[in-house]
């Protein structure tokens, strides 16, 4: 009788372990993928793969760079490291984290000249568009303008303005390109 006690309680014992081993499981934060109505989902096509731009500004400066879009945490954000080439080499100009503040996309841009700015973001079905201040080539105060809308799987549209002394000049529209094989992710 005494051995059947003792059994039992083992088998009880290993129950409960179970009860509290699945409990635990089930505790653990999950990475859920964003649902469609989350503003994030508009940047999500972007994500994977590396992105390239051969441009020239409406200045005549030419533009080659490279941006790499990918999950962050949660899959609550979205990184985007964008490089530069110039002529002295590629460097990193900007870290930029995308997600969702009070229910708008927001995006967190860290400068490589040690600079923050934030923008937020309205989405238009695939187009998102967003504007800031920014502090103009003459030292006075300007709006900057920038939209990204994506035209195919594997390409995007961008166009850069400045506001400045109510005018707008339009100063960038490129298109930037990711080999087809990032897209799937």
């Amino acid at each position: 009788m005494r051995a059947w006690k003792l059994g039992m309680l083992v088998v009880i014992a290993c129950a409960m372990l179970s009860a509290l081993a699945v409990c635990a499981e089930d505790a653990k934060p999950q990475a859920a993928a964003p649902t469609s109505d989350d503003p994030l989902q508009a940047i999500a096509p972007y994500v994977g793969g590396e992105w390239k731009i051969n441009a020239t500004w409406a200045g005549g400066n030419p533009l080659q760079a490279r941006a790499v879009y990918e999950w962050g945490v949660g899959k609550k954000f979205v990184n985007a490291k964008t490089f530069v080439t110039t002529e002295k080499g590629e460097y990193q100009r900007y870290e930029t984290i995308f997600g969702v503040k009070d229910g708008k996309l927001t995006a967190w841009g860290f400068v490589f000249d040690g600079h923050v700015d934030v923008t937020e973001f309205s989405v238009d079905g695939k187009k998102l568009s967003g504007s800031r201040a920014m502090k103009t080539a003459d030292g006075g105060m300007g709006t900057l303008h920038q939209s990204i809308e994506l035209v195919e799987p594997n390409k995007f549209r961008w166009i850069v303005a400045i506001e400045n002394n109510g005018k707008t000049e339009q100063i960038m529209d490129g298109y930037w390109t990711r080999d087809a094989s990032g897209s799937a992710r």
